[in-house]
């Protein structure tokens, strides 16, 4: 199994997070997975297609831990 970039960490503590905060909102977004997708023409911030969690690593770097719980509960 490849090692986790320090990004997806912070995605997987966000997504924990929610789940002891928000158990509903949680428990749906532990169920998508997270792809780093750098293409700034399609992906500037974050998006879903209900299967997957899209983010772009530049903007996330920029938002502090509550910002990417916030983010990951939005999405």
């Amino acid at each position: 199994m490849a090692a986790m970039t320090p990004m997806m960490e912070k995605f997987v503590t966000a997504r924990i997070a929610l789940l002891m905060k928000m158990p509903f909102f949680g428990n749906m977004a532990t169920r998508l997975a997270l792809k780093e997708e750098n293409n700034e023409s399609w992906c500037k911030t974050a998006a879903t297609d209900g299967r997957h969690i899209y983010f772009n690593t530049e903007f996330v770097t920029k938002l502090t831990d509550r910002q990417i719980v916030f983010l990951v509960g939005h999405e």
